[in-house]
């Protein structure tokens, strides 16, 4: 993933996926990894099978400020409650502090923001792991070099239609596929099963994850399908020579550089052709010449799969390469609909500038980010310079007074060390999305019953 974005295009980190789990045992390699000089480090979370990821930002600037420390937890099994997690991330981020030798006090520390924004779900039951890498790579395409809290949650739009967004998961599947495999060609021995029930400790695997992994790999099932594999395999004769450049970038460089877009059978002599001009085996020349002559891929090489089309690399599709299908009338209609989306929330963000001073005093409801009513409130102020639960109440929060929790149980936006819930914030002051500030229109502060 960091050959596809270029690890220097942001100031990112990235810890194993078990030091979370160890904490104090797991701090050395944490501290140095640098959490506290990136700007964001990426954490994941494995916990009973399902992943998350946690993203640790501006560690190593001050509390209490904008710009400060803050944890953004990316889960896409929100029916799960991924909240339930906040005892033993606030635990695990105390015990960072501790160990860097930090002179923060645990209440400080306590009050760094934990946000959980809203992003895309999985539909099935085993997609997690491949949803926390397909977040890795979009927030890291889309974070800016510099994280502020009252820009939250900028990366919650990500300008990616169906189309793209298939790509990035198929790719990214590929890449799990070949790293487990890496695993086994490297480690994993066939007649050796029964001493390799715990993994090798310099990997950091999870003992539960291998024990179930070794399990598949010396089914018997598994080793027939893994022979027929290996003797399918044996019979292919044509190999590229294009190393790790996938053939989208090779046409994309040959377009810049001549104008000309290349067709399969361009671009099949260029990737089975070393640079000094040689073909990478007999059974690429003869393939060539004849795409040389007849300027026919499929005769060369027989007629495409159904749900593929060879020599142009991963994503593209018979349907999606020749035809109008309905997937591409449904990204368009997408696009529309969110261009129209985008309207409408511009046009609301206006009207409540031109607002936002009106609502002092008001009786509101407040909302949960899924639009259900979790108290009533009145805003205290609007002002965004004013500190509120030890931070600025910016442009996108508002003060509110909690009257009545309709919903006890419900999470806060922003937490602090004594509040954490709707019911521990009745008769306190506390910081909400403006977004989920509803006017109360049936009742208003002064009116008469």
């Amino acid at each position: 993933m960091w050959m596809e974005i270029g690890k220097e295009q942001v100031d990112i980190e990235y810890v194993d996926c078990l030091l979370f789990s160890m904490f104090l045992n797991g701090f050395g390699n944490i501290l140095k990894k640098g959490v506290f000089s990136k700007t964001y480090t990426f954490v994941p979370i494995v916990d009973g099978g399902h992943w998350n990821l946690l993203i640790l930002c501006n560690f190593g600037k001050p509390l209490h400020k904008d710009c400060g420390p803050c944890m953004i937890l990316l889960d896409s099994l929100h029916m799960a409650e991924p909240l339930s997690k906040e005892p033993n991330i606030r635990r695990f981020v105390r015990e960072l502090y501790k160990a860097s030798g930090r002179m923060e006090t645990g209440s400080a520390i306590n009050s760094i923001p934990l946000l959980l924004p809203k992003v895309s779900q999985q539909s099935g039951g085993e997609e997690c792991d491949v949803f926390m890498l397909y977040y890795m790579f979009l927030f890291a395409m889309n974070a800016p070099k510099s994280f502020s809290r009252t820009s939250y949650p900028y990366f919650r739009k990500y300008d990616v239609g169906e189309s793209e967004k298939k790509w990035i998961m198929k790719n990214i599947s590929q890449k799990w596929k070949y790293h487990k495999y890496a695993l086994r060609r490297k480690i994993f021995k066939q007649s050796k099963k029964t001493i390799q029930v715990n993994p090798p400790e310099h990997l950091h695997i999870s003992a539960d994850m291998w024990k179930e992994v070794v399990k598949i790999w010396t089914s018997e099932h598994w080793v027939w399908r893994s022979e027929v594999n290996r003797k399918n395999k044996g019979v292919q004769k044509i190999f590229h020579c294009a190393g790790t450049q996938t053939f989208a970038y090779i046409r994309k460089a040959e377009l810049q550089k001549s104008g000309q877009e290349m067709d399969r059978s361009e671009l099949f002599i260029v990737t089975h052709t070393r640079k000094d001009g040689v073909s990478v085996n007999s059974e690429c020349a003869v393939a060539i010449t004849v795409a040389s002559k007849y300027d026919i891929y499929s005769q060369v090489l027989g007629e495409d799969e159904p749900d593929r089309v060879r020599g142009l690399g991963t994503g593209p599709t018979p349907a999606t390469l020749w035809e109008r299908s309905t997937d591409i009338l449904k990204d368009e209609n997408k696009k529309l609909g969110d261009r129209v989306k985008d309207l409408e929330e511009r046009i609301a963000k206006l009207e409540r500038t031109d607002s936002k001073f009106q609502l002092t005093s008001k009786r509101v409801k407040l909302l949960d980010m899924y639009g259900n009513q979790v108290a009533i409130s009145i805003v205290m102020s609007t002002d965004p310079t004013k500190i509120v639960m030890g931070r600025p109440i910016g442009q996108d929060f508002r003060e509110v007074a909690v009257l009545l929790a309709n919903k006890p149980d419900s999470p806060l936006f922003i937490k602090n060390h004594n509040r954490k819930t709707m019911k521990d914030a009745i008769g306190s002051h506390i910081l909400w999305f403006l977004q989920y500030v509803q006017l109360d229109f049936k009742r208003q502060v002064g009116d008469q019953d």
